[in-house]
């Protein structure tokens, strides 16, 4: 092994023989140096078009295998047709479960405006239905409905319970039998 002198750790080269000024001219690699093999499987994974396939990429901070993991897979997909979206909806039955909903490209955002519009209007007018007078009056012809049903009903009662010797008393919202004396 020989011992280095300082002169021979300097490496100088001629900053003219770079062709730029600044660093920020010359532009970031699209390619990964000295990773064919990375490359290569990314290229074989973007064309495995199987569901249950991924590709992973892992390496040190500072690479540049996001940046060129990303580039690849834009242009990959700028050759491809762009997929339909996916919304998803309330599902009534499972609300656990979500349900999808296939949408042509870039009619996804259309939806959820129209959706955000609609809910924003039934806002606005679900409380002007119970202000009107034809919702009073329903409301007050149902409530006649039910009082006179359940008036009928206790009458019932009340005379099943005098022909079995007893009177049907309301304390408070409960009833309570009394034996009638005679």
């Amino acid at each position: 092994m020989k011992k280095l002198t300082t002169k021979e750790l300097c490496n100088k080269i001629d900053p003219a023989s770079l062709g730029f000024q600044l660093v920020s001219e010359i532009g970031s690699s699209k390619e990964i140096i000295g990773q064919k093999r990375a490359v290569d499987a990314i290229a074989f994974g973007l064309r495995v078009n199987q569901e249950g396939y991924h590709i992973f990429v892992e390496g040190p901070s500072g690479t540049g295998r996001k940046s060129f993991t990303n580039s690849i897979v834009r242009k990959k997909a700028k050759e491809e047709a762009v997929p339909d979206d996916i919304v998803f909806v309330y599902h009534f039955e499972q609300p656990e479960s979500p349900k999808p909903i296939l949408l042509k490209a870039g009619l996804g955002s259309a939806f959820k405006e129209d959706m955000e519009e609609f809910v924003k209007q039934v806002k606005i007018q679900i409380p002007k239905l119970f202000e009107g007078n034809q919702y009073r009056e329903e409301y007050d012809k149902i409530l006649r409905s039910v009082d006179a049903e359940r008036q009928e009903l206790l009458t019932k009662i009340n005379e099943t319970a005098r022909s079995m010797g007893l009177l049907l008393k309301q304390q408070g919202n409960s009833f309570v039998t009394v034996p009638l004396i005679e």
